[in-house]
């Protein structure tokens, strides 16, 4: 079992979220109870816990390991190469955990070759790797049936909505079209 507790920070200790409440959730065995044995205050935490909780500030993204073969590809491809060191950290892992989910070597060494493709002619993600419209999103959310089908539905399936919604050129036609997809999601449609 553990116990939920807020507590607020001085402002003479390093936090992410100066002057915030924080939520922290802490086994009653261990930290919990030798404090309450000692009498300490439940709003003070040594550093090694800090660290241990929060081990690098929220706004550094570290940078994900690219594999040899990659590497070796990017090099050999001056345009990829400048297109990827552009590309943002989450983006790169994107394209690694797409490259990586490969099972097959071979499907492995198409998917790098792609890859460098896709990074020379301008493309920040992977194929299969869709954002969802933050209007979509929030549609989906304010109508239960169909974010329960959009959860059903394949990476392709999923794709070919977000594509179709973002062929629409006029603000208006995309917001017809998230209210359509969301009344053929709750009606148990696959394919726009």
């Amino acid at each position: 079992m553990g116990t939920i507790l807020l507590f607020r920070r001085s402002n003479s200790q390093p936090s992410v979220f100066p002057g915030y409440y924080i939520c922290l959730f802490l086994q009653t065995k261990g930290l919990l109870r030798s404090q309450r044995a000692e009498g300490k205050s439940h709003d003070y935490f040594p550093a090694q816990e800090r660290n241990i909780m929060n081990p690098r500030p929220a706004e550094e993204e570290s940078e994900p390991r690219v594999p040899t073969e990659l590497r070796k590809a990017l090099a050999a491809t001056p345009m990829a190469k400048a297109q990827w060191s552009d590309l943002t950290p989450i983006a790169r892992r994107d394209f690694i955990s797409w490259i990586g989910s490969a099972k097959q070597p071979e499907t492995r060494r198409r998917r790098i070759e792609r890859a460098c493709v896709m990074l020379a002619a301008g493309k920040r993600r992977p194929c299969c790797f869709s954002i969802v419209p933050l209007n979509l999103h929030k549609a989906l959310a304010a109508t239960p049936m169909a974010k329960a089908q959009w959860s059903d539905l394949t990476p392709i399936a999923r794709r070919d909505f977000i594509s179709w919604i973002d062929s629409a050129k006029q603000p208006e036609t995309r917001r017809r079209r998230i209210e359509r997809a969301c009344v053929m999601l709750a009606a148990g449609k696959r394919r726009p």
